[in-house]
């Protein structure tokens, strides 16, 4: 919502701009009161200008006929304003669908941590129910019993942090929703790993965030175009219809008057702005260039990510395997003997 509302305050602005450079029509009526020098009676020009009341009424048009192409390098500044706010609001919800998806998969990894837990809490309550039979047959020493009553109770607390580890996830994914999920249930088939970053690499200049620094560059190149054109002439044309005046000018329907205003001395003002606007592009053209860099490093990174994770993965479902497979054993060899219950609490 932001984001749009900046799209908004843009578009706005650049119609106020182009506004500014299209003919401006208006309505203007005056009545000039002053004392009435030279005494009454006074006729001819000086009874004109002397007369107690003036009034007039008359319709005003104004236009910039030249300003040394000055409204079109900013009409042009705003224009590329609009497409960098159009590009920060994709970019906005390019991070919101990444944040979707990080809080969708930890919500998903705590309530499968819950569920471990669970799993783990039940084989404990077997493990030390089975201890306790021993106990009272002999067959296993008290302190085995404790040892393995505290291992429940860890993780008993392990499961109430859990337990509110997926809450705050969950709460987390309905925040960025804004409504509760349907469920957490992950759809479709694995894409697998890319066998290589390059491909996305060559999609930098696509992403949102990159096309939106880019046209903040061509907003300040188009300012420094501006700034330069400020030294130029500038001629306006203003044209006046009257409905009503008094004197000798009372019989004259409309004037025109052209106006050329082309500094040549303004204090440095005008270097000073043109200095201000070179910053600005020098300024924005490094923060595209790091972005970019920056941008190509996220890629490269993520790509190691998920390779590594997806080896990971393939590693951690043989420890799985082997590690049922060794705790079944050494549940075997404690009831034979062979094993103590040390052994069967690390397995």
């Amino acid at each position: 919502l932001i984001s749009r509302a900046d799209l908004e305050q843009a578009e706005e602005r650049f119609r106020q701009i182009r506004g500014a450079a299209l003919p401006q029509l208006s309505l203007r009526l005056t009545e000039q009161i002053q004392d009435q020098a030279g005494g009454p009676g006074q006729g001819g020009v000086a009874g004109t200008f002397l007369q107690s009341s003036r009034p007039e009424a008359r319709l005003r048009l104004t236009q910039a006929v030249f300003s040394g192409f000055r409204d079109l390098a900013v009409l042009a500044e705003a224009r590329s304003q609009v497409r960098r706010r159009e590009q920060e609001e994709a970019e906005a919800r390019r991070v919101l669908a990444g944040d979707l998806a990080k809080a969708f998969y930890a919500a998903l990894d705590r309530r499968e941590n819950l569920a471990s837990l669970d799993i783990l809490l039940a084989l404990a309550a077997d493990r030390a129910k089975d201890l306790k039979a021993r106990e009272a047959l002999g067959r296993s020493r008290p302190s085995e019993v404790l040892a393995m009553e505290l291992q429940l109770r860890n993780v008993e607390a392990e499961r109430v942090q859990a337990r509110q580890d997926a809450a705050r996830a969950g709460e987390m994914l309905v925040f960025l929703l804004g409504e509760n999920p349907p469920s957490l249930e992950e759809g479709g088939q694995d894409p697998g790993v890319p066998e290589a970053a390059e491909p996305f690499l060559h999609d930098l200049d696509r992403r949102p965030d990159l096309r939106a620094l880019a046209e903040e560059r061509q907003a300040a190149l188009h300012a420094l175009s501006g700034a330069r054109r400020a030294r130029w002439p500038l001629v306006r044309a203003e044209g006046n219809y009257y409905f009503y005046r008094t004197g000798i000018q009372e019989d004259v329907a409309w004037d025109g008057l052209l106006t050329l205003d082309w500094p040549f001395f303004t204090g440095g003002t005008l270097r000073a702005q043109v200095g201000e606007a070179r910053a600005g592009l020098d300024r924005a053209q490094a923060k595209l260039e790091e972005a970019s860099r920056r941008a190509r490093m996220e890629i490269l990174e993520a790509w190691e990510d998920l390779k590594s994770s997806a080896e990971r993965l393939g590693i951690y479902a043989l420890a799985l395997d082997t590690a049922g497979k060794n705790y079944r054993l050494q549940t075997q060899d404690y009831r034979l003997g062979l094993s103590t219950n040390l052994e069967v609490l690390e397995a």
